[in-house]
């Protein structure tokens, strides 16, 4: 098969000897980093990483944003947003860090993930113009933002068929179009031989191939998983690390382990409206922060009628 035939290309390519290469040489990350000194100490150094530009979340954050080589995974109970603050983070990656993203969208088809970026990036409810009664304002609003959309460097894939092709389809990426920061909405849905290897097994290769990818490559990536039902289901609504659904070895792969749940323990409870219109208070907290404060706690705005986090 064709999967083999690239299986045994690499396993030639990888025993060709090193010759005149020093493939352990530290001498340029030993420069660099004298160099990331110099410029903080003298207050021009510039971080690599990429803001999220979402509330507080960047100051919280180990290295104030999404660095290369980073795999930040987000965790929610379902319909708790995590896909819409993903796309948030997405939208703001395109659009104020001018850095180009890859969205691998396993369970929405690219049609209804672009009306919702559509509705995100103008801050218009859709359904305005469904029911005939949206302003003239406000279309103009929606035509900017599908324009922008069209504009922007941001790459969508909606058919990932194993873990290895959705490194394929990650490296085109990065080679033809610069991507720097990948979204992978989620871990649970790539597929894998379930015929030769358990559940938690192929989730566990998963995350490791998606956390070697990021080292590879040197872009960050957002991973979203799922919770299990123990933490989706406890009274009082929050999560913590042991509730990452299916292998322990997320965690473990992960940089970052971001939480996310209603403030005050379900859905309703947290509903309130200020002058921007209905949300949803949603806590989160950074349950894994491996180059900053781990247990820090935070609260999200979610207005669910534009998609918005703030």
């Amino acid at each position: 098969s064709a999967e083999a035939i690239k299986l045994r290309a690499d396993e030639v390519v990888n025993r060709i000897p090193f010759s005149r290469e020093k493939p352990n040489d530290l001498s340029e990350t030993a420069e660099s980093i004298k160099e990331e000194f110099r410029k903080m100490l003298s207050g021009e150094y510039s971080s690599d990483s990429l803001r999220t530009h979402i509330g507080d979340l960047d100051i919280q954050l180990g290295n104030q944003g999404i660095a290369p080589g980073e795999v930040v995974t987000l965790a929610a109970p379902t319909s708790c947003g995590k896909s819409a603050l993903a796309l948030n983070i997405a939208l703001k990656m395109v659009t104020r860090n001018d850095a180009p993203c890859a969205v691998f969208s396993l369970e929405m088809p690219q049609k209804q993930l672009f009306r919702r970026m559509t509705q995100t990036l103008a801050g218009v409810n859709l359904k305005q113009i469904q029911d005939g009664v949206i302003s003239q304002d406000n279309m103009k609003k929606v035509d900017g933002a599908i324009d922008r959309l069209h504009s922007v460097p941001l790459y969508t894939s909606h058919n990932v068929k194993s873990a290895e092709d959705l490194a394929s389809q990650l490296r085109k990426l990065v080679d033809k179009q610069g991507v720097r920061i990948a979204v992978i909405d989620y871990l649970q849905l790539i597929p894998f031989n379930s015929g030769k290897v358990s559940k938690a097994e192929g989730i566990a290769n998963i995350s490791h191939k998606i956390k070697q990818l990021a080292l590879e490559l040197n872009i960050g990536i957002l991973l979203l998983a799922q919770v299990n039902r123990e933490g989706a289901k406890r009274e009082s609504g929050k999560l913590d690390i042991y509730d990452l659904k299916d292998s322990g070895d997320i965690e473990n792969d992960a940089d970052v382990v971001l939480l996310m749940y209603p403030e005050k323990g379900n859905f309703e409870d947290s509903k309130m409206t200020d002058s921007g219109g209905p949300y949803t208070l949603l806590e989160y907290k950074i349950a894994k922060n491996r180059e900053g404060e781990r247990g820090i706690t935070g609260t999200f705005k979610f207005y669910h009628i534009t998609g918005r986090f703030y």
